[in-house]
């Protein structure tokens, strides 16, 4: 659909069916999470950025509850599958005593020495439709090469999320299996914010709201209600929310002013009109899975005009500190914040430090 490979620059726009690879790669933009890295710690996110990642199994959990929930078992299946199971196949031949025991029991003479891969070969050759677990694995792996692999359990996992959201009373009327069948799914936004170029990927866009899709691991169980509110405030996810409403308002005015391209195919030819026709900001709503035990959902409609406003200037204080240290230090080095020295007196201690 789109003639671009992960590292493209991606023109400026609305995008719809972006693929994933390609939103994330592109080499200039920049997204919430940097926006949202360099309020917390700008020296810590340049020194994250230059170094490296490491990547981590939640990842790929998050991104297949995303395919899953966002949009639907096709979308899922396409990009992810199961590990390979072993234990499909109890009658496999598995190890090389294996492998010579087989021709051993089928008259086959002069194995002293040979290896496996051969004695592979000779397998097939003896019978065709023996099961040899090597030839079972690559066979897979062959079938489902480019594809993200999860265990099964987070497969379960992932599909049991599903169905909790779909029983859920708010959100089923909006979805079928499982999937959101309303608004859009994954509509990326590139745009320039001054000299910044700039991303925002929606999860999914409807005419009212921006509903953003969260997966999260507590550590601790207990009331969904403060375990949400917990990674809300710990993870900054409203300098991200704030970020993104921000942009959209921005994007908005660049839509209405025909200043921007559509590429992909809309949910109906005036779906972006009708989303940026409102003076209304849309509504925010973050919808949060839990991964650890059971994958319940809970709603959040981010309402705080007073909060909202906050982090909007939070953000614009980011780029600006993006764009200090850019100046100060360019794009490739360490950059370095020069604290002042800090004074404790008596009267700073809290919590009971000694």
């Amino acid at each position: 659909m789109f003639d671009l490979n992960p590292g493209d620059p991606v023109p400026l726009g609305i995008y719809f069916g972006l693929p994933e690879d390609v939103y994330h790669a592109d080499p200039d933009a920049k997204g919430s999470t940097t926006i949202k890295e360099v309020h917390v710690n700008a020296a810590d996110h340049q020194y994250d950025r230059l170094k490296g990642s490491k990547h981590v199994d939640a990842f790929d959990l998050g991104s297949a509850l995303h395919a899953r929930i966002l949009e639907g078992k096709d979308a899922l299946t396409e990009r992810f599958s199961q590990g390979f199971d072993a234990s499909k196949y109890p009658k496999a031949l598995v190890s090389t005593r294996d492998l010579t025991d087989f021709l051993k029991e089928h008259d086959q003479k002069g194995l002293s020495g040979k290896k496996k891969d051969d004695l592979i070969k000779w397998v097939l050759e003896v019978d065709p439709d023996a099961q040899i677990l090597d030839v079972l694995k690559k066979e897979f792996l062959d079938e489902n090469e480019g594809k993200i692999f999860i265990s099964k359990a987070d497969w379960e996992l992932v599909e049991t999320a599903a169905q909790m959201l779909q029983e859920d009373r708010d959100l089923g009327p909006v979805m079928e299996d499982g999937a959101f069948v309303k608004g859009a799914p994954e509509v990326s936004m590139f745009y320039m914010d001054g000299d910044i170029k700039r991303k925002l990927r929606v999860d999914r866009l409807l005419r009212h709201a921006l509903v953003d899709l969260k997966s999260f691991s507590p550590q601790t169980s207990g009331n969904m209600v403060r375990l949400v509110r917990h990674a809300i405030f710990k993870r900054f996810y409203e300098i991200q929310a704030a970020d993104y409403l921000r942009s959209f308002g921005l994007i908005k005015d660049l839509f209405n002013a025909g200043e921007v391209e559509v590429f992909g195919e809309q949910p109906y030819d005036t779906f972006l009109e009708e989303c940026f026709a409102s003076d209304e900001e849309p509504t925010w709503i973050w919808v949060f899975v839990k991964t650890k035990s059971c994958p319940q959902p809970l709603i959040v409609n981010w309402t705080g005009q007073q909060r909202i406003a906050d982090h909007k200037q939070m953000v614009v204080e980011a780029m600006e500190s993006y764009r200090f240290f850019v100046s100060e230090y360019g794009e490739d080095a360490l950059w370095h914040p020069q604290h002042p020295a800090m004074d404790l007196g008596d009267d700073d201690y809290r919590g009971g430090a000694s």
